[in-house]
């Protein structure tokens, strides 16, 4: 099942990286280097959070890469797999396999740490943050 879901996590990143190319070409690759660095990027807000932390910036904060995680989603889907063989897909999803599942394991910590604080819980608890477990649910 976690393989599942870092499968779909991985080609969900490169789709978002399709609609950022900014006049360069863009490729999975660079989606799925994209999608480690905004789930680093959740991480680093989370660990950032502690009593004194303003519970409605965390919330923006969070929304605003929950925003560009869309934008990487639809990158992703304007991208596909045209330029890649199933073979290359297959091989470069392994080689970013562990990159993403160490992202996301921070993530995850930092989102339980950050829970401990009752005005953070309560400002981000009903946002749709990156998990290992739900993402490959959704396709069973």
């Amino acid at each position: 099942m976690r393989r599942q879901v870092l499968t779909a996590l991985v080609l969900s990143g490169a789709a978002f990286l399709g609609g950022c190319s900014r006049g360069h070409k863009d490729n999975l690759e660079k989606v799925l280097r994209d999608r480690v660095q905004l789930v680093n990027e959740m991480a680093e807000v989370l660990e950032s959070v502690s009593e004194e932390s303003p519970a409605d910036e965390v919330r923006a904060r969070l929304e605003e890469l929950l925003e560009k995680q869309g934008e990487l989603d639809e990158r992703q889907r304007n991208l596909g797999s045209g330029d890649l063989s199933p073979q290359a897909l297959k091989r470069l999803g392994e080689t970013q396999r562990q990159e993403l599942m160490a992202s996301l394991t921070r993530l995850e910590k930092a989102r339980e740490q950050a829970l401990k604080v009752s005005a953070v819980a309560e400002a981000i608890g009903d946002l749709p943050l990156p998990r290992l477990g739900a993402a490959g649910s959704e396709g069973d």
